[in-house]
């Protein structure tokens, strides 16, 4: 140190990152006053008008290709390329790389534009600035699949199905909600392995006001570490939490439901506030009547759950959960693994939606071979755009039954492809009236699976109701009776209600 300078023996490279780093957490306090900053780490080389056209320049490259971006990030990009070209201006230039990584493919247009414009740029430069801006939205489109890797697709499916799983909640009924919470794990995941990790300025409200949201959140520590080996920062939970609370008060579907009342006042009172208690997020009281009253009035409400205090009614085809008495930790217990039965019950509906629908679905009341089977639903599946080719698809998947064939059971096939990747996932079913013989077994039923290349937790849920299908005759003489094509799906929603899938 010498009067008001301070001399820095270190690698250029660390030097930049370190200022852009510290750029970063300035920008989270001093929005409104940028230059400041830059003045006091360059001094005399730094020019207000060639940061300002500088800032014009960069402004111009987001607002021509309709990219929004905040002012804090717009500070943060002309900064960090301001500095780059001022310390290549000061004869401090980084080494070139040792290897010559391609660049990361959303970033190759703002150096082309910045390039164009006269401002010189080597490779070394580029990949430092690629580490702070490739943790900003630099595209227009940031939901495209060519930007979300595959890494934050699986660590939000398995914070969906924790929190399935803990909580209760199915954070896949709502796509806007789970595009929007992916694209921020993208970039909450750049920002970790590029150490730009951004302040949240809020985080204490959040923690007093969004408690319980904070508390879900929590359950991406873990999935984090799993993956990275390292822990995120509570800001970032935090950020997590707003979007939890959002779906909390805006998406969320509670269950609606009734309670059958007592003819004790006090019993009612103490049940009523006990649900709204410890299920205010998850279930919905539409009214407290007596048992004479509940045929009535289902049939003009939904009603998905029946709460009943009376010790031996149960109703024959809507979810029913006894109280016996005051409610205490296995009341609370017991009611949490009836709610997570019912959410999964109404979530493998919605898949059933998604994955079947009637043009997809072939009835054979005559005698047929395999081989045709597999070719007619790969045409269905090609006529809804589900697979790029019937030939090269129905061939994968004979050739795959051939060394590894997918009974699942004495009745039940599941055949899919070895290699071959589809457009989107689907599947094809196949109803034999009079079955097909094939290695000693009699396949009733055919189900056709197409798979996109991309993880989908659907599929892993799917995979299991099939496995428990498979083994019950009865379900399956369920599915082989039916005698249309719609008819099949309410059928097959009817057999998973019946199934003990699911873990409580």
């Amino acid at each position: 140190m010498s009067g008001d300078r301070l001399w820095i023996d270190e690698d250029e490279t660390k030097l930049r990152q370190t200022l852009f780093r510290v750029i970063k957490n300035e920008t989270q306090h001093r929005v409104h006053n940028y230059s400041w900053f830059l003045r006091t780490f360059l001094y005399d080389d730094f020019d207000q008008k060639e940061y300002e056209w500088m800032e014009k320049l960069v402004k111009e490259y987001f607002d021509s290709r309709f990219i929004p971006i905040s002012d804090d990030s717009l500070y943060m990009a002309v900064s960090a390329v301001y500095i780059t070209i001022v310390r290549n201006y000061q004869n401090h230039h980084v080494q070139e790389p040792e290897t010559s990584e391609p660049m990361i493919e959303e970033l190759t247009g703002f150096f082309d534009y910045l390039k164009s414009h006269g401002i010189e740029l080597e490779n070394g430069d580029i990949r430092i600035l690629e580490g702070l801006l490739h943790s900003f939205k630099m595209t227009s489109n940031a939901a495209a699949e060519s930007e979300i890797s595959s890494l934050s697709i699986q660590i939000l499916e398995d914070f969906c199905h924790d929190v399935m799983e803990k909580y209760h909640f199915d954070l896949w009924q709502s796509k806007g909600f789970y595009d929007n919470i992916l694209i921020h794990i993208e970039y909450m995941m750049r920002r970790l392995e590029t150490g730009y990790e951004v302040k949240n300025p809020i985080l204490n409200d959040i923690k007093k006001q969004y408690p319980y949201a904070y508390e879900i959140s929590m359950l991406m520590v873990s999935i984090v570490y799993r993956y990275k080996n390292c822990y995120i920062q509570d800001d970032e939970i935090s950020f997590i939490a707003i979007f939890v609370e959002h779906f909390l008060e805006n998406v969320n579907q509670k269950l609606k439901a009734v309670i059958i009342s007592s003819t004790r006042f006090s019993v009612n009172s103490i049940v009523s506030n006990w649900v709204q208690i410890h299920f205010q997020n998850q279930i919905e009281t539409e009214a407290l009547i007596p048992k004479h009253n509940l045929e009535q009035y289902l049939e003009t409400h939904q009603v998905d759950l029946i709460i009943s205090i009376m010790d031996t009614f149960v109703h024959p085809s809507t979810a029913t959960f006894r109280i016996d008495g005051i409610p205490n930790q296995y009341t609370l217990t017991a009611m949490n693994a009836l709610v997570h039965k019912i959410r999964m019950n109404y979530r493998f509906r919605e898949m059933i939606k998604i994955y079947f629908n009637e043009r997809s679905i072939r009835i054979y009341r005559e005698k047929t071979e395999f081989e045709q089977v597999i070719l007619d639903l790969s045409e269905t599946l090609k006529q809804e755009d589900c697979i790029f080719d019937v030939r090269k698809f129905a061939e994968d998947v004979l050739q795959r039954e051939v060394n590894y064939p997918t009974f699942i059971g004495d009745w039940f096939m599941l055949p899919h492809p070895l290699v071959t990747f589809a457009k989107k996932t689907a599947i094809g079913a196949a109803v034999l009236k009079k079955p097909i013989r094939m290695q000693e077994k009699e396949i009733h039923l055919i189900f056709l699976l197409a798979m996109e290349r991309k993880q989908n937790e659907h599929i892993g849920v799917l995979f299991e109701f099939f496995r428990h299908m498979a083994v019950e005759r009865s379900a399956i003489r369920r599915l082989t009776a039916v005698e249309t094509e719609e008819e099949f799906a309410d059928v097959l929603i009817q057999v998973s209600n019946s199934l003990e899938i699911y873990k409580s």
